[in-house]
Order: structure tokens, then C-alpha cells, then sequence
């Protein structure tokens, strides 16, 4: 998947992109895929992205480790956490400017 994503974002690179990711439906992740997200956290950010949006439904321990994957990236980049689609896609609209 990342490197779809990443050869998708070179078309967007100049302009700046975020990468909205719906784990709404998802269980928590165990400790040895940590390590693949922080490492697809960096290559997003080296492309260029500049948010992420966490759909994240009504799970705390999701937003917990979403928050906990950016943190370990140290990539400072800026991210959301959200209950549904719509309002990642405001926020992305409004506060990014996406």
C-alpha cells in the first residue's frame, strides 16, 4: 500500500496532500507492525504529505495508538482524529487547507 500511495503522491507533491486513513473498522495493531507504520509515516512526510486524518469511530484505544504511531515517526507532522469521514474532510478543507 505504500508504495501505491507513493507513487500516486508525486503527481501532488508541489501542492502539498494528505493521507486519510479509515480505521473505523480496524482492530488495534499488534506491536511488531509499529514498526511499518512509522516507517510508511516517514515516507508519506519525505513526499510531501502534510496531515494525516485518522478516522478512528468511537475506539479511544485507536486514537491512542494513532497518536502513539505519529509520535514515533518524529516526522512532527500534523494530524486529526475523528469520529466519521465528513469530518476529517472539513478539517482537512478548513485547517490545512486541503
Amino acid at each position: 500500500m505504500t508504495n501505491t500511495v507513493l507513487e500516486s503522491a508525486n503527481a501532488w507533491k508541489s501542492g502539498g496532500w494528505a493521507y486519510i486513513a479509515d480505521c473505523s473498522k480496524m482492530v488495534p495493531i499488534g506491536t511488531g507492525e509499529i514498526g511499518e507504520l512509522v516507517n510508511m509515516t516517514k515516507a508519506f512526510v519525505d513526499a510531501g504529505c502534510k496531515a494525516f486524518a485518522f478516522i478512528e469511530g468511537d475506539s479511544v484505544l485507536l486514537k491512542i495508538q494513532t497518536k502513539k504511531n505519529t509520535e514515533l515517526s518524529k516526522t512532527g507532522v500534523l494530524e486529526g482524529h475523528f469520529a466519521k469521514l465528513e469530518e476529517a474532510l472539513e478539517w482537512l478543507q478548513k485547517e490545512v487547507n486541503i
